[in-house]
């Protein structure tokens, strides 16, 4: 995610508009997206039962973070940057907190 984060940029940076590039990001996160519930829930589970809907994994984390994304490429450098600032910093806040299993 760093790596695709830091390529969008460096395309921003080289003249890719804010539109192309956030329709680019929503584009393919829907598409990991749709891959994982589809093609690679079939292939590794050997089921197409939607009890399997709820399993989030890492693809469709990384397609779900594209999407996510899409709508900072338009925010301020700035405003980015506080909000990972602040990630980094507050990740540790929410070691208490247990959920429970299904």
């Amino acid at each position: 995610m760093l790596l695709s984060s830091t390529s969008n940029r460096i395309r921003r940076i080289h003249g890719t508009s804010a539109a192309d590039l956030d329709r680019f990001l929503f584009t393919r996160g829907l598409w990991l997206v749709f891959l994982k519930f589809t093609v690679v829930r079939v292939v590794v589970w050997r089921s197409a039962s939607p009890a399997l809907l709820a399993v989030l994994q890492v693809l469709s984390a990384i397609g779900i973070a594209m999407i996510v994304l899409a709508a900072v490429v338009r925010l301020p450098t700035l405003v980015v940057g506080l909000v990972g600032l602040a990630i980094v910093l507050g990740h540790n806040l929410l070691d208490a907190v247990t959920v429970t299993g299904w």
